[in-house]
């Protein structure tokens, strides 16, 4: 199967020439970690297709450890760069406090 995840759109299956929609965009979860896609196709004799998407900083845009926990039910993980940009945020907030901390807070008149 080929995977792919078009947010804000839907995500796909495909085989061959026969694309299976696993869902149409939905929304981010509380912690806009995760993208929710709903309404896919019917299974035979089941539920309509969904997938979860957790997103996770990665040094490339890459649709991984794609997975059907439960019947018609996917799970997948997405890297990409652009998650990576708010742990560095808070890398350099955490430097400069540290940096702030060891500097004197009054100064001496001559």
């Amino acid at each position: 199967y080929v995977y792919k995840v078009c947010p804000f759109k839907e995500a796909t299956q495909e085989e061959g020439h026969s694309t299976t929609r696993l869902g149409q965009w939905e929304k981010f979860d509380e912690s806009h970690r995760v993208m929710l896609f709903t309404n896919g196709d019917k299974c035979w004799n089941g539920p309509q297709r969904s997938l979860t998407v957790r997103l996770r900083c990665g040094s490339k845009v890459e649709l991984a450890d794609i997975d059907e926990p439960s019947r018609c039910e996917y799970s997948a993980l997405l890297t990409t760069p652009a998650l990576c940009q708010e742990g560095r945020l808070k890398e350099l907030e955490d430097k400069l406090e540290a940096v702030n901390k060891d500097q004197p807070q009054g100064h001496d008149e001559l």
